[in-house]
């Protein structure tokens, strides 16, 4: 009894982990704000929002996510979404990754949706958290690993391809 009680305080808290990726892989700030009538002949719909005093780009107002009327307020204002950049977008077929990398892809898939849906996906997020489960217990990944560079540790043991981009730097 007492090692099974040891056992259950040493488990990760995998819900954790998940909100953690969560917000490792999401916007620093984002929030939706009205803005209420926006003239049509705007082409773009997403719009850089400069720093007042140094002209710097802070952030950028993204239409046509949440309800007519409103617009997501993204900080910082170069903010990708997970899937849409490297190594995911060099991704043709998940399928042809390793089970470890195929695990990965479904994780970073899952987040992206998260952070690109209008509503709260309590649903989703235990969903990530299973996913961690697994990568954790089949895969050898490390909670640790998980939460400081999950991407960057399965580019390194061939899970994942490594960006040409970052080939690079």
């Amino acid at each position: 009894m007492e090692e099974s009680q040891q056992q259950c305080e040493n488990d990760p808290d995998y819900q954790h982990l998940a909100n953690e990726v969560l917000q490792r892989h999401g916007p620093a700030f984002t929030q939706t704000i009205e803005v209420g009538e926006w003239p049509d002949e705007i082409p773009h719909r997403e719009l850089v929002v400069r720093d007042r005093d140094t002209d710097e780009a802070v952030g950028k107002l993204s239409f046509g996510v949440s309800s007519d009327g409103q617009a997501d307020l993204i900080m910082p204002a170069d903010y990708t979404e997970p899937m849409n950049k490297e190594p995911f977008t060099s991704i043709d077929d998940p399928e042809t990754l390793p089970p470890a990398g195929e695990l990965i892809y479904e994780i970073v898939e899952v987040v992206h949706w998260i952070i690109v849906s209008p509503y709260d996906e309590l649903t989703e997020i235990r969903k990530v958290a299973a996913l961690l489960e697994k990568l954790h217990q089949h895969h050898d990944y490390s909670p640790k690993t998980i939460e400081t560079g999950l991407v960057q540790a399965a580019q390194k043991q061939g899970d994942i391809p490594v960006s040409f981009l970052r080939l690079l730097d």
